[in-house]
């Protein structure tokens, strides 16, 4: 047994990697100036202080690390403050209106004001909220009901007392026991309070939360008092005034509100902090609203507005361009809120490759300085740079190292977690061979295909030209044809007869066979003399050289030019055969590079693998992939 604890202790323990939260987390540095704005303004009680106010910035520009900075200065001055933030997940984008025809507002604005309600309603316990007529479950306190129980006891003694009931005790009880001692009928009545005392504390933790009171009639007569809301924020603003009130709250945070898409909310919660900065039962005004928002919700609020048909044409004119400017998204943006404060963003596509690589800094394995700026371009958001941290660690400790995947790198690695990051779906389809991955490698391995098959045939064509008579017939041609105009007129001069045939190393070539290849070479070969008459007749009588002066210059290089080409073919028959060898070992990344190699697409038109690959995955994955 104590070998066995040894072996257990001395056993190595697992790589636990360090992961970090993605919440907003709060930096003097980097959120100080925007939080200290803030708070300044929520500190003023002027009576022009703003009251609607907006932390205007896009996604991943630090909007709830500031806010987290501007709660905790709220706790500093004891300024009672409520968060709420909504999710957005599973929301229908439906068609918005600012009002639907039967007067009631567009259901995505009616169902946010129903989780800001629900939100309120729930946030407070049942105890601290006793005056709420928004019935809620909660759990039994026994301490209220003991002190409650206790009080009905005393007040049962109390009355019994006063009513008398300890001398009927006396005069009622068994007298062996009541006259015994002078107490005891005091003791008598005691007991009664404590059992009513027991049986209340009994019956509310019995009953309690399971009794609701719904509605109340009287014989055959009823009297209804709900009426159809509008909107939620219609339908329980007393309650929401009633929390205001108790819980002395004087700052409502809204965070993600412009998830949804819905800029018509801000309207009703404008129109909600001016019904709660009205109402004299609210002690605690001002009542501030602070958004964290970003500017772009405002670009789909569209002002309907169309002048009156009986206007004339310059009406008509100055009332569209009047709609114009009152509808233009920075006109919408400045009329809802008192304030805007704008986010300063601190990651941008520049400074994003500095905090990847600080994110990194402390891990066992790191990404390439490259790869880490490749990346940089394509990501803004902290939340995501650090999400793509944690997976990476999950990862590295897995499936890195001697005991992990042969060939997977720490690039490689990194490379999968950014691409899982910013492509959940298509990462997810990868295990079934249908992602936008896979189709780049099908294209990839085509190309190969292809360009295999075509550079075969590319050196085939070259060998096959130079082991034919093609390249002689082709500068055979201009020779022959000039050779053929000039033989007749020799032999017309020498006045001889007949028809005449060229006599050449036992061969006789008739005029229209000068043109042929073959003629040519073996005359290049030999460079003998020849013979120009009729069959069975002296004739003309020519050496090389008279045939070369006969023709021109240019029949005298005929073979070289027979080799410059017999040298080029062979140089592109090397050319050939070295871009097979490379495309059968070549890496997508060195494929994509080589854009000179190409391939026919569906479309009949020929295009590189970096073109097709383009337009196949996103520009972050076409970067991944062309660099290996």
């Amino acid at each position: 047994m104590p070998r066995v604890g040894r072996a257990r202790r001395s056993a190595p323990r697992p790589d636990v990697p360090v992961l970090r939260s993605l919440g907003p987390t709060y930096e003097e540095n980097l959120h100080g100036r925007h939080a200290a704005v803030l708070l300044k303004v929520l500190d003023d009680r002027s009576a022009s202080a703003a009251t609607n106010i907006a932390l205007a910035g896009h996604y991943g520009s630090g909007k709830s690390s500031v806010i987290r900075g501007v709660q905790a200065g709220l706790d500093e001055r004891k300024i009672n403050w409520v968060n709420l933030s909504l999710s957005s997940l599973g929301i229908d984008d439906t068609k918005r209106a600012r009002i639907q025809p039967d007067g009631t507002l567009p259901p995505l604005t009616n169902l946010i004001q129903k989780e800001i309600v629900k939100q309120l309603l729930y946030r407070k316990a049942p105890a601290d909220m006793p005056g709420s007529r928004y019935f809620r479950i909660d759990s039994f306190r026994p301490w209220p009901a003991a002190f409650g129980g206790a009080a009905v006891a005393v007040v049962f003694f109390v009355i019994a007392v006063l009513f008398g009931l300890v001398n009927r005790v006396e005069k009622m009880g068994p007298q062996a026991l009541v006259a015994s001692r002078d107490w005891v009928p005091w003791a008598i009545v005691g007991g009664l309070g404590v059992f009513l005392g027991v049986i209340w504390f009994l019956g509310l933790r019995a009953l309690r939360s399971r009794v609701r009171v719904e509605s109340v009639s009287a014989g055959g007569a009823a009297v209804k008092l709900s009426a159809k809301e509008n909107s939620y924020f219609d339908e329980f603003l007393d309650e929401i005034v009633y929390f205001f009130q108790k819980t002395k709250t004087q700052v409502a945070i809204f965070e993600d509100l412009d998830r949804f898409r819905d800029p018509h909310i801000f309207e009703t919660l404008r129109e909600l902090n001016t019904v709660l900065n009205n109402s004299e039962q609210i002690k605690s005004r001002p009542v501030r609203f602070v958004y964290a928002v970003r500017d772009s919700i405002f670009e789909q609020l569209k002002v309907d507005a169309a002048p009156d048909g009986d206007a004339d044409a310059d009406t008509d004119a100055t009332a569209l361009r009047a709609s114009a400017l009152e509808s233009a998204p920075s006109a919408n943006r400045t009329k809802f809120f008192d304030l805007v404060v704008p986010m300063v963003p601190f990651i941008t596509h520049r400074s994003a490759r500095d905090l990847l690589a600080a994110e990194f800094a402390e891990s066992d394995e790191q990404p390439s300085t490259a790869l880490v700026n490749l990346v940089g371009a394509h990501l803004t958001d902290m939340r995501l740079i650090r999400n793509i941290r944690n997976e990476f660690e999950i990862y590295r400790a897995s499936v890195l190292g001697e005991k992990g995947l042969k060939g997977l790198t720490p690039d490689r690695l990194f490379a999968m977690m950014v691409y899982k990051n910013l492509h959940l779906e298509d990462f997810e389809a990868i295990r079934l061979g249908t992602s936008k991955i896979d189709e780049a490698h099908r294209a990839f391995r085509d190309m190969v295909t292809y360009q295999t098959g075509h550079q075969a045939a590319v050196r085939k064509e070259a060998l096959d030209r130079i082991a034919s008579n093609a390249l002689w017939d082709k500068h055979a041609k201009a020779a022959g044809k000039r050779l053929q105009e000039v033989l007749p007129i020799v032999y017309r001069a020498s006045q001889r007869g007949g028809q005449p045939v060229l006599q050449y190393q036992s061969k006789h070539y008739a005029l229209s066979d000068l043109t042929s290849g073959d003629f040519w070479r073996l005359l290049h070969e030999t460079r003998k003399g020849m013979q120009f008459a009729q069959p069975g007749y002296h004739g003309v009588n020519l050496s090389f050289d008279d045939v070369i002066a006969l023709v021109g210059d240019g029949a005298a290089a005929l073979d070289d030019a027979v080799e410059a080409d017999v040298a080029r073919l062979q140089r592109a028959s090397r050319a050939a055969l070295k871009t097979k060898d490379f495309v059968a070992k070549a890496t997508m990344a060195q494929l994509m590079a080589r854009t000179d190699l190409v391939m026919l697409t569906d479309g009949g038109v020929e295009r590189n693998l970096e073109a097709i690959v383009a337009d196949l995955v996103s520009p972050l994955a076409h970067d991944l992939l062309a660099k290996g």
